[in-house]
């Protein structure tokens, strides 16, 4: 059977050749003469790529830089002395003057949806692109991969199939982007992964994009409802950007509609944090010390079921009558 065996015939090409036309529909990036290099998630290559980076550093420790608020699983990227997240430490003075940074850009960001560039003057930047997808903001102009030739992307973000572990990074360096798979996946990635990426990949494909309209019609609503309630909530403030622009995807403007709602508290009581005051009213949070932040910050998912979703609207608005 064409299934068996740790390279099983067809199945990577067919994956290949589906992320390729999956990006040119949802207009996010170019593919055209880069490779692709696949892992069981994105969160692994953001490791592996450290590791790569720092075994070419000449035997000095690799650092490892993101603008404030950043994502909280970079402050996992520490391995002993060899490589060591300073995002927490270093202000961008500081992360400017020191060669031996390498910068990672979340964009959209995680926590807030922020659009973002790089800060740092470097040969490599790494980009995570894992919300740059038509649900969760506006498609100006895809991104130019020869120009940043290293950007990693997941499944999850895009069909919600986080538990199947599938993630790619568009690489232009050949012998990086066979590095990288090596690591990655040295006796080939798992098959019934691929297989339901693939799965879920053509139907996306065949549905013209679906997912992405009603994504964006769930996401909109949301964050119409969201920023009704925090306008006469004067002890809280909404701190996503929520920036809009020309959107190729729909020929039309669009204001940003993230994943995450990025909060502040004000006026909090002593020694208790945004979270806690959060958790206090039985709403799950994320505090914002994880993403570089002071305690006044807070990051809620909205990556929920509708019924939960009206829930979490009804406990912030007992919370904003109680507290402001």
């Amino acid at each position: 059977s064409e299934r068996l065996g740790y390279f099983p015939a067809g199945i990577r090409s067919r994956l290949e050749e589906g992320i390729r036309r999956l990006h040119k529909l949802a207009g996010n990036a170019l593919t055209d003469n880069m490779h692709i290099v696949f892992a069981d998630g994105s969160t692994p290559l953001l490791s592996l790529v450290t590791m790569i980076l720092q075994s070419s550093s000449k035997g000095l420790p690799l650092k490892v830089w993101a603008r404030k608020p950043f994502y909280s699983g970079y402050s996992s990227l520490s391995f002993g002395d060899l490589v060591k997240f300073v995002g927490q430490e270093e202000n961008e003075t500081a992360a400017a003057a020191d060669e031996s940074l390498v910068e990672f850009v979340t964009s959209p960001n995680n926590p807030d949806g922020e659009i973002r560039s790089p800060v740092l003057s470097r040969p490599l930047t790494v980009f995570d692109k894992a919300y740059s997808w038509p649900m969760y903001t506006f498609m100006d102009e895809p991104f130019n991969s020869s120009a940043h030739p290293l950007s990693l992307w997941t499944l999850s973000k895009v069909t919600g199939h986080a538990s199947s572990r599938v993630g790619w990074a568009i690489v232009g360096d050949k012998a990086l982007a066979d590095a990288m798979q090596m690591l990655a996946c040295p006796i080939g990635c798992p098959m019934e992964s691929q297989m339901v990426a693939i799965s879920a990949i053509e139907h996306v494909l065949q549905t013209e994009g679906e997912i992405f309209k009603w994504g964006r019609a769930k996401f909109t609503e949301r964050w119409r409802k969201i920023e009704d309630g925090f306008r006469n909530a004067s002890c809280y403030r909404i701190r996503n950007p929520l920036a809009q622009g020309f959107d190729r995807f729909s020929q039309k403007v669009y204001k940003q509609t993230p994943p995450y709602l990025w909060m502040e508290c004000l006026n909090l009581p002593a020694q208790k944090s945004c979270g806690d005051m959060l958790r206090s009213f039985g709403i799950k949070c994320r505090d914002g010390e994880y993403f570089g932040m002071p305690p006044s910050y807070a990051r809620l998912s909205l990556y929920v079921a509708t019924p939960v979703f009206d829930v979490l609207m009804q406990k912030l608005t007992n919370m904003f009558a109680t507290t402001c």
